[in-house]
């Protein structure tokens, strides 16, 4: 049912719609694809949801790749760019584990715990040249979203 101006719609109308698309979706794609969508709708603030994008973006300009390359299964130079991006967005937004795996072609939320793992062991005792460059690379983006998250947060509370 389209929506039309001279006979306008009641919300029971819109709702059937929406549900009547739901279903055809499900038949289509299987359920789980449809919750694994609407768990990418998890963003619990504009907040969130502004500092999830500036994390993309700069992640995204520091390495030279795309999105789709961020969030695929592609594998090579793009892991250590899918990586410093998984960690940002652990330690600057509020979404779950669950959430953020979930726009990285809903891989296991236990990837993510691997990547901080890794990265922790390298941040203690970074041996090789690599290991040295990835956490120069991760901390210079880790200081740009928290001064992007800082000037974003309007009258933020101080602690004491």
């Amino acid at each position: 049912m389209k929506y039309n101006r001279r006979n306008k719609t009641t919300l029971n109308d819109e709702v059937i719609e929406v549900l009547d698309r739901i279903s055809k979706c499900a038949k289509r794609y299987g359920f789980p694809a449809i919750i694994n969508k609407l768990k990418q709708l998890d963003v619990d603030s504009e907040e969130t949801n502004s500092v999830f994008d500036f994390v993309f973006t700069v992640v995204q300009e520091r390495y030279g790749v795309s999105r789709k390359d961020l969030v695929g299964m592609k594998r090579g130079s793009v892991s250590e760019a899918r990586k410093v991006c998984l960690i940002l967005l652990d330690n600057h937004t509020s979404l779950s584990a669950n959430s953020i795996t979930t726009y990285f072609d809903n891989r296991s939320k236990t990837v993510l715990f691997q990547v901080k793992k890794e990265y922790e062991q390298i941040d203690k005792n970074p041996v090789t040249s690599e290991e040295k460059q990835f956490l120069l690379a991760f901390k210079e983006l880790d200081i740009k979203v928290a001064e992007f998250k800082k000037s974003t947060t309007p009258n933020e509370k101080t602690k004491s």
